[in-house]
């Protein structure tokens, strides 16, 4: 099967995998996103003036979809009572452990490294 072929496969299989708020959450980015660049003329990475808008709206479009006190956040250790700081260091840890286990070429052109060179600097 060519690579083409057996890469769009799993694409479509890994959408199955998604729930419906986060499909939908994805198909709003994207939505988000062309409003941004109708809005600012560039995309949402290419203006500090259209990355503060996108994030406003991804932020509040994030936030509509906050489950009701006491639903799952408890199922990682986390409170409602929890420190904006222990919330932050602990995604900041996720966030490191998905840039180790995936490749986002166009993120890792901006920070000027690469996963593969930061594995070398940390002699993986």
């Amino acid at each position: 099967m060519p690579a083409e072929i057996r890469d769009r496969l799993e694409k479509s299989l890994k959408e199955d995998e998604l729930d419906p708020a986060t499909r939908e959450l994805r198909d709003a980015l994207t939505n988000i996103a062309a409003v941004v660049r109708e809005d600012f003329g560039a995309d949402w990475h290419a203006s500090s003036q259209a990355l503060a808008h996108f994030t406003a709206r991804l932020v509040k479009r994030i936030n509509d979809y906050a489950p009701k006190m006491g639903a799952a956040a408890e199922d990682l250790g986390l409170g409602a009572t929890d420190a904006p700081e222990t919330i932050a260091a602990i995604a900041e840890l996720r966030d490191r452990d998905d840039r180790r286990r995936h490749h986002y070429p166009v993120l890792e052109s901006k920070a000027g490294i690469s996963r593969h060179a930061l594995r070398r600097k940390r002699g993986e």
